[in-house]
């Protein structure tokens, strides 16, 4: 579980599943985050530490991100 008031526990959920399915297929994955950027711009969050989040759990990149991350998420805030 992450502590409150950490990053991370204020990411109240990811990119919904129907998002990501749409706009990775569409864009590509580019070996970057832009995608993952673009929508933690739109939410508010801090680039830089979630950056540091989704190297500590497999998520170098945008297709990362959505194959590696969202689990760990959820476990990390305990969401299931």
């Amino acid at each position: 579980m992450l502590p409150t008031g950490t990053t991370m526990s204020r990411v109240t959920t990811p990119m919904n599943r129907a998002e990501k399915n749409q706009r990775l297929p569409e864009a590509g994955c580019a070996h970057t985050r832009g995608l993952t950027d673009a929508w933690l711009t739109d939410h508010g969050h801090s680039i830089a530490e979630v950056h540091q989040w989704l190297d500590d759990n497999g998520g170098f990149c945008d297709c990362e991100v959505l194959a590696n991350s969202e689990q760990a998420w959820r476990e990390a805030t305990g969401r299931r």
